[in-house]
């Protein structure tokens, strides 16, 4: 499509009653921006991020939610006609191949991109991206553009980690992850911006279109993401003996934790429902079967090594971290799914170390995590109080024969 044939469309289109884009009109000698495509205005889109307050792996940089991230798709889905042109085809989130005048419903579907800290501005800017060597790499040479017609209102959805693959029909988007998602190290994000409201005519009514980045008090689009699973650090703290120290907590430490019925089979994302909003974000996991929840997950140390943490000289508010946090499904509220948790424990030498005489007490009865206020977008301490080993020892005592007070009955032999 050339922009001859748009501004003739464009013109056309003015004899059409309630159908006024010539605000968009550019003359034909008029010099395109550079990367710019036919078909669009010359309005680029541009995204911000920020507000992702909530802890888990993946941490904002200051209070003001701005991060770093690769591995983000982005979509640009119409949710709303602007007024424009009342006539305007319904939203179908799918492309209008059989009518090239037609705006599109779809305009950035699944598209790669980074989220970028800008210090000068202090701001979180979404970039365009690449994948070259196996590394994210900024695109400089991506642009994209808002549809010249404005005929639709458009809403920003974004998720990470990026998956090649989604699902589409006309009014869902989805994307699912398999195992090497669900691992524990894995953070899940999804987020949107804000969305067309108001009454037709409105700034907010153009919420987002090219026509309202040419209205007063427009702002750059900005995409609040949140995390999708939860996140569990686990600590141990020492148990007094009956002297009242921790000698006895002191002589072992854990080296071993052990998560198991765990769903780790996929998880499903819904990125956007146009019928249903509500679903809007709404993650589940082995097809929303927990009862397949048979996947296991072993902590280590932040750098991968075998884990071993010795019980501090303190209690409960002295506890200590034992290894990385990792990243959890969140069970349905209601649910009364259990995640049973193992534990190892190692004795260590006078030094405090483990050596080749240490003695490993393996914790047959694992203790369960069911608790009811597990949220997405929260980390939770798991305390483990740890007593010492207690030696099994046993000791004896013989009792000497007694002469008994009542005789049988005499035997006589006559």
């Amino acid at each position: 499509m050339k922009y001859q044939k748009i501004i003739s469309s464009i013109l056309l289109a003015s004899a059409f009653a309630a159908c006024s884009q010539l605000e968009e009109e550019i003359t034909a000698t008029e010099t395109a921006p550079t990367g710019h495509k036919d078909g669009n205005s010359n309005v680029e889109i541009r995204l911000s991020s920020g507000n992702s307050l909530t802890r888990s792996m993946l941490n904002p940089i200051d209070d003001h939610g701005n991060f770093n991230a690769d591995e983000i798709g982005i979509f640009m889905l119409a949710t709303a006609g602007t007024g424009v042109n009342p006539e305007a085809y319904p939203i179908l989130w799918r492309s209008y191949t059989d009518d090239a005048d037609h705006a599109e419903p779809v305009v950035l579907n699944n598209v790669r991109a980074k989220a970028v800290y800008n210090t000068t501005e202090n701001i979180t800017e979404i970039k365009w991206a690449k994948v070259e060597e196996n590394q994210w790499k900024i695109d400089e040479g991506a642009h994209y553009w808002y549809p010249f017609d404005n005929w639709y209102a458009y809403r920003f959805f974004g998720y990470r980690p990026y998956q090649g693959t989604v699902t589409e029909t006309d009014g869902v988007r989805s994307v699912t992850f398999g195992p090497e998602v669900l691992d524990g190290k894995h953070d899940i994000l999804y987020g949107y911006s804000d969305q067309a409201s108001g009454a037709t005519g409105t700034v907010e009514s153009l919420k987002y279109c090219a026509k309202y980045f040419r209205q007063a008090g427009s702002a750059t689009p900005n995409i609040n993401f949140e995390h999708k699973l939860m996140a569990l650090q686990f600590k141990v703290y020492g148990l007094e003996n009956i002297d009242g120290n921790f000698n006895d907590a002191r002589k072992v430490g854990i080296s071993r934790i052990l998560i198991k019925d765990i769903p780790k089979t996929s998880a499903t994302l819904i990125i956007a429902d146009m019928n249903n909003p509500g679903n809007n974000g709404k993650i589940t996991f082995n097809g929303d079967n927990w009862s397949t929840a048979d996947g296991e997950i072993e902590i280590t140390n932040e750098d991968g090594s075998d884990l071993f943490t010795r019980v501090p000289e303190a209690g409960v508010r002295g506890a200590v971290t034992v290894g990385s946090s990792i990243m959890l499904p969140v069970p349905p509220a209601g649910s009364s799914h259990k995640f049973r948790v193992y534990i190892e424990l190692k004795s260590v030498n006078d030094l405090g170390v483990v050596d080749a005489n240490s003695i490993t007490y393996d914790v047959k009865h694992p203790f369960d995590l069911n608790f009811n206020s597990f949220e997405e977008g929260k980390i939770f301490d798991i305390n483990i109080g740890i007593a010492g080993p207690q030696e099994i020892k046993i000791n004896a005592t013989l009792n000497e024969w007694e002469e008994a007070t009542d005789e049988p009955t005499h035997l006589e032999f006559n």
